[in-house]
């Protein structure tokens, strides 16, 4: 593959309502998206949507700035582009920047992918089409709310639900006995902490929910707090996952080295690309760490991207409580990058049947772009 062009565009997407956890409340997403020109006329898109700066290693103008300056002279230099090569060029050029390299590999794999006329899962040696059983979520808000919401996920057919919570969570173990009491155990439970929690709240909180059957507890203390994760860890009745601490394939490294997780959560867009996510799933899998592959607030082309690694990446979904994949960021924007959405159906994701990620260029919609 030899690159001809190449062009950045950024969205800044409205959201469908206020979305709070204990670490910000965002209305807007940023997207930035990335497509890649051959002079055979194929094009190759990628998105990423980076989070708030508490979250995110780096901010949209930050991506914005290495991709141009750092990586468009390698694209164009005429070189043939073999995505290993390329990785390593991206590596010695420029040190860290995951969530750029990450948007710039997989543009070169969705070209890829479509020079062959198959999908970049089926690169990757996906055999088995597949929907992707997706969690529901619900947000930070009053106990009646809640159960509101857990219900109208449960209806529309969603066995996974996903609960956020922050410091101020007196009344959570009453909200999940009264969720198990109205709606039973036939699905399953995940809490989402976003770091915000002390050590000693966590050892508390688990304490007085196991009870309930919960899934997992996700991210409870800050993120660089590995001695604190491994010693809730080590006493916690609740398998424990690690996500801002997992942000690339050497954190990962520490955090199975120091015992601080049973699962991760694994990006794409975070750890620097497929090649980087498909090494931290092997990593887990040589060390018995479970995965959870998701992205809070990906657009569909970037939902898109990670549910090809999901595919294509047996590993990360052989557990059957590790299945449901949190690809929930079509669902939360008002507009999207493209025209036709992803597909959401029953609790669902249905992967896009098309080449490379399943999305034309010619798709991409101009009404959101501000830059």
């Amino acid at each position: 593959m030899r690159v001809s062009d190449a062009k950045l565009r950024v969205y800044d997407l409205p959201l469908n309502a206020t979305y709070k956890n204990s670490l910000a409340a965002k209305i807007r997403q940023k997207s930035v998206v990335l497509m890649l020109s051959t002079e055979d006329g194929q094009v190759g898109i990628s998105s990423i949507e980076p989070d708030t700066p508490n979250y995110s290693e780096e901010t949209w103008y930050e991506i914005q700035e290495i991709v141009n300056r750092e990586f468009f002279p390698l694209l164009m230099s005429g070189d043939t582009l073999e995505i290993p090569s390329f990785c390593e060029k991206m590596n010695e050029r420029v040190y860290g920047h995951l969530m750029s390299k990450s948007l710039v590999e997989t543009a070169l794999y969705d070209l890829k992918a479509k020079s062959q006329n198959v999908s970049v899962s089926r690169v990757l040696g996906q055999t088995i089409d597949r929907p992707i059983p997706l969690i529901g979520w619900v947000g930070i808000g009053s106990k009646d709310k809640r159960l509101q919401e857990t219900r109208s996920w449960l209806d529309a057919g969603y066995k996974c639900i996903k609960y956020k919570i922050s410091r101020d969570m007196d009344d959570f173990p009453d909200l999940l006995s009264e969720a198990r009491k109205q709606f039973g155990y036939g699905f399953r439970i995940r809490i989402d902490a976003n770091q915000g929690l002390t050590e000693n709240l966590a050892n508390n909180l688990i304490g007085r929910i196991e009870k309930f059957e919960i899934s997992l507890l996700e991210q409870p203390i800050e993120r660089e707090d590995i001695q604190g994760m491994a010693s809730i860890t080590k006493k916690s009745g609740i398998p424990i996952m690690a996500d801002e601490s997992a942000f690339s394939l050497n954190a990962v490294k520490n955090l199975i080295r120091e015992g601080a997780c049973n699962i991760v959560k694994i990006k794409v867009m975070r750890s620097g690309g497929i090649t980087e996510a498909g090494k931290i799933a092997s990593l887990a899998e040589s060390n018995g760490i479970r995965c959870v592959i998701g992205n809070g607030f990906s657009t569909s082309l970037g939902t898109s991207i990670e549910a090809n690694f999901y595919l294509g990446t047996p590993s990360t979904w052989k557990y059957p409580d590790m299945q449901y994949a949190e690809f929930v960021g079509p669902l939360k924007l008002k507009e999207d990058i493209v025209r036709d959405r992803i597909q959401i159906q029953n609790g669902n994701l249905i992967p896009r049947s098309g080449p490379g990620f399943g999305f034309s260029h010619k798709e991409l919609r101009d009404v959101a772009e501000f830059i």
